[in-house]
């Protein structure tokens, strides 16, 4: 938490426990007292810990909502994700109520959840100056009939001036309606093209080189190579400052995504692409990413880029096709002798397209099947069954993604019902020494026909400390049924 210079705070610290446990959740006391003369100055400032480590507040927002008699408010806090402290300075409305004051502090996630960190309490007293202040009130009492002589004529004079004003914006409108007639018949009256779907009845001329030209928002953001298994979410926003709202998630490794309405398009991403590309609407601009909690947002990353064009080259004809943004095709029609000639060309196109088609379903056909059968957090939760979507006997091979553990890929004949599956993980630190080695370990196993997993034991160790871990588990499993080749 970096102070503003030049500035000066009354600070209310407390560390917070994040957690469900009734007795670290109860109600806080903050112990402290700000005064009604503390203006920009009274601060609550709250370091959050969870099982004794820093809380992340990554992709989340945090307010603090404020109770006593005669106030009930609710204010956005500064996060500071690096220390993991959320901050707030009271306004002028919280420090003119006097007493105790209730509070709860709560996380709204970008993703939809909301967490209540904890509530707390303190108390704000009337400094002596604000005590001392003399009110004087001053009643004026008119006569009924007074005040009825003193505005009636106002109010007919007004009416006077509003009747005169309505009588000229009817004569104005009247005008404008003669204009738009006179207009829109002049109109009628041209041999033009004035709205989609009207249809040209005499021949349309071009003098440019380019004669149409169909364009879509295509969408290139540098992420640099990721492992297959990473989810990467993509925002997109229309204006660089203003909020990113609407995104999509793509799996490296997985498939194309589509938006449920069709507006947003990701591409297949492989573990070799630095970048993620896709579609998105016109007007939209710029994109962000978020990978493992790290976002970077980039200016411009959606730019329009030609999809198809009628070109002349000379004396001949260009149509200029780019199907994936990539990859042109490119067919040149020869100058129009005979009716065989265009055969010949047509014929060419068409036979470009069905080795195309041919080929993309020779591919579909030997691709091998991946599904995802189970998503989640199974972090602390080892004495659980976690319920698949579909049974792993169904499959060839099994590919899972772990938290902290990195990621292993299994035949589907190693994951029988109730044997052991162990994978570990050692991080060094720069002196090299096995008292500075931190160790993962994860124990788990498929069971119930290979409808369910559990896990049986996770730990970590450093140096000769060994303790119970919660910050490791399983986060996707993916089944993976390979297709016999097409003859």
């Amino acid at each position: 938490m970096t102070d503003e210079p030049n500035r000066v705070y009354k600070d209310l610290k407390r560390t917070l426990q994040v957690t469900a446990d009734s007795q670290e959740a109860r109600m806080v006391d903050l112990k402290g007292t700000f005064s009604s003369y503390d203006t920009n100055a009274a601060r609550l400032v709250f370091s959050l810990v969870k099982d004794s480590v820093p809380f992340p507040l990554a992709s989340l927002t945090a307010n603090v909502y404020l109770k006593a008699p005669g106030l009930h408010v609710q204010y956005a806090c500064t996060i500071d994700k690096t220390l993991s402290e959320v901050t707030y300075i009271l306004s002028e409305e919280v420090l003119q109520t006097r007493g105790v004051i209730l509070g709860e502090l709560y996380l709204n996630y970008n993703q939809g959840q909301h967490l209540s960190a904890h509530q707390f309490t303190f108390k704000i007293e009337q400094a002596l100056i604000d005590q001392d202040l003399e009110y004087i009130d001053h009643v004026y009492i008119n006569d009924l009939e007074d005040i009825k002589e003193t505005y009636v004529d106002g109010f007919e004079h007004l009416k006077l001036e509003l009747e005169s004003s309505v009588a000229d914006l009817q004569t104005q409108t009247t005008h404008l309606d003669t204009q738009l007639n006179a207009m829109q018949a002049t109109l009628d009256g041209m041999d033009m093209l004035k709205k989609s779907g009207d249809t040209a009845t005499n021949t349309i001329q071009f003098g440019g080189d380019t004669a149409i030209s169909v364009v879509s928002n295509y969408v290139k953001h540098y992420i640099g190579a990721q492992t297959n298994g990473t989810i990467v979410r993509v925002y997109f926003n229309e204006t660089w400052g203003d909020t990113f709202t609407e995104y999509l998630d793509v799996v490296v490794g997985g498939e194309e995504v589509t938006s449920s309405d069709g507006r947003f398009i990701l591409s297949a991403l492989t573990s070799a692409s630095p970048y993620v590309t896709g579609y998105a609407p016109p007007g939209y601009l710029n994109t962000k990413t978020e990978i493992g909690g790290i976002e970077k947002a980039a200016h411009n990353t959606i730019t329009y880029k030609s999809m198809w064009d009628i070109k002349r080259n000379k004396q001949a004809i260009t149509l200029q096709g780019d199907t994936n943004t990539s990859g042109t095709w490119v067919f040149d029609t020869v100058p129009l002798v005979g009716a065989a000639q265009l055969e010949t060309a047509t014929a060419s196109q068409q036979r470009a397209t069905n080795t195309l088609s041919a080929s993309k379903n020779y591919v579909d056909s030997i691709a091998p099947v991946k599904e995802i059968v189970w998503e989640g957090d199974n972090s602390g939760m080892l004495t659980t069954p976690q319920t698949l979507v579909k049974a792993i006997t169904n499959y060839d091979f099994v590919h899972i993604q772990f938290k902290n553990l990195g990621i292993a890929q299994y035949d589907v004949t190693d994951c029988q019902d109730n044997k052991a599956i162990i994978i570990t993980r050692s991080d060094t630190a720069d002196s090299g020494t096995s008292a500075t080695q931190y160790l993962r370990r994860l124990k788990f196993q498929f069971q119930n026909n290979g409808t369910e997993f559990v896990g049986l034991s996770a730990f970590w160790a450093y140096g000769t400390t060994i303790q119970n871990a919660t910050d490791v588990g399983i986060l996707r499993i993916v089944g993976i049924k390979l297709k016999k080749e097409a003859t």
